[in-house]
């Protein structure tokens, strides 16, 4: 039995499906250990966690990136590092909130704008740590006339995970 609050160790012990440590991923889904007990997940389903667990929100000019935490947890800190390009990442200030933590106006970090920008979730123990895959946004205006655009950013799938045997 878990009490609350429990850490990723105790998630880990009791959980079935659970790997050695934070980067385990015995599902092959896009969420390692460390954030499917972060998030709410299953380490022995491809299904996402909670489907709004983390969303990048846009309002009036302002980005932010919004994690919907599981209560109970222990040991863990959430962060928000943002990239003009994806290579280079710096931490934003702290989110505020309990259930839902709020990180606001990603778009004023430094190379960042309303216009364009990524973010990724960060989760850590006193040893270890794991990222989402990036958010990003970007905005551009229409002129009158005709153009093709392009949405580079892809929706994160509702279940995904590796073979991990087959029989014939």
């Amino acid at each position: 039995n878990l009490r609350i609050p429990f850490d990723f160790a105790a998630w880990r012990a009791n959980t079935p499906g659970a790997g050695s440590g934070a980067s385990a991923n015995g599902d092959g889904d896009l969420y390692p250990d460390l954030l499917e007990f972060a998030l709410g997940g299953l380490p022995d389903s491809g299904a996402s966690p909670a489907g709004n667990a983390v969303s990048l929100v846009e309002s009036n000019g302002q980005v932010s990136l919004v994690v919907n935490r599981p209560s109970g947890l222990s040991g863990i800190t959430y962060e928000v590092e943002t990239s003009a390009n994806l290579a280079n990442w710096q931490t934003a200030p702290s989110g505020t909130g309990t259930t839902s933590l709020v990180f606001a106006n990603l778009q004023n970090q430094p190379g960042l704008s309303a216009d364009a920008g990524f973010a990724r979730l960060r989760v850590r123990t006193a040893t270890e740590s794991v990222v989402t895959l990036p958010f990003g946004w970007l905005a551009t205006s229409f002129s009158a006339g005709s153009r093709t655009v392009g949405v580079p950013f892809r929706q994160s799938p509702v279940f995904s995970s590796s073979v991990v045997s087959s029989t014939s």
